[in-house]
């Protein structure tokens, strides 16, 4: 009997699922010189519409290897890496283990206090790290024995055009920039590292069993503890994941990198899983840095919330005119809008008007509410057929548990006040509030970036008429769009009549099932004229 006979859950996979991969045999560095060597005129990365090819790829990792080798990094070394999600952050990791040496990653929001946490416990000796982060890493205690510094400035991987932009002498430039990038004296430049020659081809390589990452745990039940993962580890990981969708073309596709690259699950797949499949992985830095200035202003944008909800104003809609979130309001849960891809409403200019300049101040925000969950509620798997926004939640009045959570793809988020998540609702979602408290969040739709300005433009234009077709209302003098007033409609002609169908339906099955499709077809061909 083969082994695989005795798994059951077998027959339970997907067509053209194999049940066995092919076992690794090499490190990440021999994955990366296979992918160089078969994808080498492709694009590896794409940041801002600026793109890295693999051969490109391979020519900065073998750089920036020697520049490090240049400052005594060596087999078996702790290099730090603190960055936001950036090509510098693939080339690092990759030059990290060319040399043999052990990547720690580190979210870029920690504290002082949580980095010296952790280096005192792995010990790193050179740090390369976001230039906005860097002074903090300069500030460690001389005995923690930090002795290089490398400082990265995103800002050079993005195109030309986007950095001549954030140089032009006028405020909102000037504040895009210092969100993305700051001086950082005392530092090495990243750029030097990468005009380094080529790393020897003789030099020694890390195998498929020597150590490539410290990746920390979150520390929610305890001090984070570094989980010791090789070459081997990860490189099966992601080819597990690859043999799970056997219809993604190898060598063709992009992989969206919106999860953060210090988290395990964003570093396998934007990092390594994009390498596997040889597609080109599209980076944006973890939120966009205009969305700070909800997180930074969390609290005004709670007391309005708050504010509204005990006056009431957040409910469900009394009259069934919002059709994208009807099924929503069967478990309780309730909305009021702050802004809807168009311009604020006015009672939300009336009633909060410090969210609403905050929401109106970030032209990405297309469409902004305050959303209510009750204790003991949830929201059944749905996701967004147009992939035009994703979202973007900030924790306002939760019961900051575990227990109230979202799950997208099957990956958990608990909110917290004050603490924000941005996600792709194209991937199925859905909500669990399993404690007695309320949740209250803002819940904002953000425009998708997208690297080609065609397809943008076609967004911005769906997405308008959408959102005009959609128009929702907080109060009865507010302008409701065609769908949502086609939707009530559709509503109170289905309450009428819905006794007389059950009655029919009962009497006369068979005649049910036939007219049921013919008045469907009748009843879309009246819509569609009504609405256009």
């Amino acid at each position: 009997m083969q082994l695989n006979e005795t798994r059951a859950w077998n027959r339970f996979y997907a067509a053209g699922t194999p049940v066995d991969i092919e076992p690794v045999t090499g490190s990440l560095v021999d994955l990366l010189e296979q992918r160089v060597a078969q994808y080498g005129e492709r694009d590896a990365i794409a940041f801002f519409g600026r793109t890295v090819t693999y051969d490109e790829l391979g020519a900065r990792v073998a750089r920036v290897a020697e520049g490090l080798r240049k400052l005594g990094v060596g087999a078996g070394d702790r290099v730090a890496l603190i960055m936001p999600n950036a090509p510098q952050h693939v080339i690092a990791f990759y030059a990290v283990l060319r040399l043999g040496a052990v990547v720690v990653e580190h979210n870029p929001l920690y504290t002082r206090d949580e980095l010296e946490v952790q280096f005192r416990d792995h010990g790193a000796r050179t740090v390369i790290a976001w230039d906005k982060v860097a002074p903090l890493v300069q500030s460690l205690p001389a005995e923690l024995g930090i002795r290089d510094v490398v400082s990265v400035d995103v800002t050079t991987a993005m195109p030309l055009t986007t950095r001549m932009l954030l140089r032009l002498p006028v405020a909102k430039a000037r504040e895009s920039r210092a969100k993305l990038t700051s001086a950082a004296p005392g530092t090495i430049p990243f750029g030097r590292l990468e005009n380094s020659p080529a790393l020897a081809a003789s030099h020694p390589r890390p195998s498929r069993d020597d150590l490539a990452c410290l990746q920390y745990t979150s520390g929610t039940t305890g001090v984070p503890k570094g989980a010791m993962i090789t070459h081997g580890n990860l490189w099966a990981n992601a080819r597990m994941g690859a043999a799970w969708m056997p219809d993604f073309r190898h060598g063709e596709g992009s992989i969206y990198g919106l999860l953060p690259m210090f988290h395990s699950f964003g570093l396998l797949l934007s990092v390594i899983y994009s390498v596997e499949t040889g597609s080109r992985a599209v980076l944006f830095p973890t939120f966009d840095p205009e969305l700070d200035v909800l997180k930074d202003n969390w609290q005004e944008i709670r007391e309005e919330a708050m504010r509204l909800f005990d006056e009431g104003y957040i409910r469900a809609a009394e009259k069934d005119n919002d059709a994208g979130f009807g099924s929503f309001f069967k478990k309780g849960w309730k909305r009021f809008y702050l802004k809807w891809y168009d311009k604020p409403l006015p009672s939300a200019e009336a009633l909060c008007p410090r969210t609403v300049e905050l929401v109106s101040s970030i032209p990405n925000v297309k469409g902004a509410m305050f959303a209510l969950l009750p204790g003991g509620s949830h929201l059944n798997p749905h996701r967004d057929p147009f992939a035009g926004s994703l979202r973007y939640h900030l924790g306002l009045s939760t019961p900051n548990s575990d227990a109230c959570r979202i799950y997208v793809d099957g990956e958990q988020y608990a909110w917290r006040d004050g603490e924000d998540v941005m996600f792709d609702e194209t991937y199925v979602h859905w909500v669990k509030n399993e404690t007695d408290v309320t949740r209250v969040i803002l819940f904002c739709d953000i425009e998708r970036p997208l690297s080609s300005p065609l397809m943008t433009r076609i967004n911005r234009k769906v997405s308008a008429f959408l959102g005009r077709a959609t128009a929702p209302q907080n109060t009865d003098d507010e302008r409701v769009g065609g769908i949502n007033q086609a939707y009530a409609w559709s509503k109170r002609f289905s309450n009428k009549i819905s006794t007389h169908v059950k009655q029919f339906k009962r009497a006369n099955p068979k005649a049910y099932r036939v007219l049921r499709p013919v008045l469907a077809v009748v009843v879309a061909y009246l819509l569609y004229r009504w609405l256009f």
